[in-house]
């Protein structure tokens, strides 16, 4: 590996604006059928993950780095589901699932922390060991009304007040 780092212009997802960056590129990463590229942007406190179908313009410059960040970026992306990494805290998530879908679930797991702690006639409890972010919440609503957030009691209450105000557009 040359580990060389690249400038790029890149097209924000969420408004458009493009933007210049100057990355340390560690790690590419799939999610949900698109690539990232994971690494240490220039100006940036933390790792920084871009969409590769974002990226408009591409040059490799002569600025070598060492390999001594790999393990921050990795450890930085390790307790999240996705790419959405915002510094924070990770905590134990519990859910509840029907049988039948925690079969899928225990067919193919959402995070490599996870665990299934009961797995009965009734219900498929699991927990997971991560960073509550938009991919958790975005993933926990698509199980629709197989599953049941039991732990944290914050994210009980956030995912609850998202299918109240989703069901009040079904009046």
């Amino acid at each position: 590996r040359e580990r060389r780092e690249v400038k790029l212009r890149y097209r924000r997802f969420q408004n458009g604006e493009e933007q210049d960056h100057r990355l340390q590129p560690h790690l590419l990463k799939e999610y949900r059928g698109r690539w990232y590229v994971l690494g240490i942007g220039k100006g940036y406190d933390n790792p920084i993950s871009l969409g590769l179908d974002r990226i408009e313009a591409l040059e490799l410059t002569a600025k070598r780095f060492s390999d001594k960040r790999h393990q921050e970026v990795v450890a930085y992306y390790e307790p999240i589901i996705g790419v959405d990494a915002t510094p924070g805290r990770t905590v134990r998530v519990v859910l509840r699932f029907t049988p039948l879908q925690g079969r899928y679930v225990k067919a193919l797991p959402v995070h490599h922390s996870q665990e299934v702690l009961h797995d009965g006639e009734d219900h498929c409890d699991i927990s997971l060991y991560v960073q509550p972010n938009y991919e958790l919440r975005q993933w926990i609503l698509s199980q629709g009304d197989t599953v049941r957030v039991l732990e944290p009691k914050a994210l009980v209450k956030e995912i609850g007040e998202v299918l109240k105000q989703a069901a009040a557009g079904y009046g």
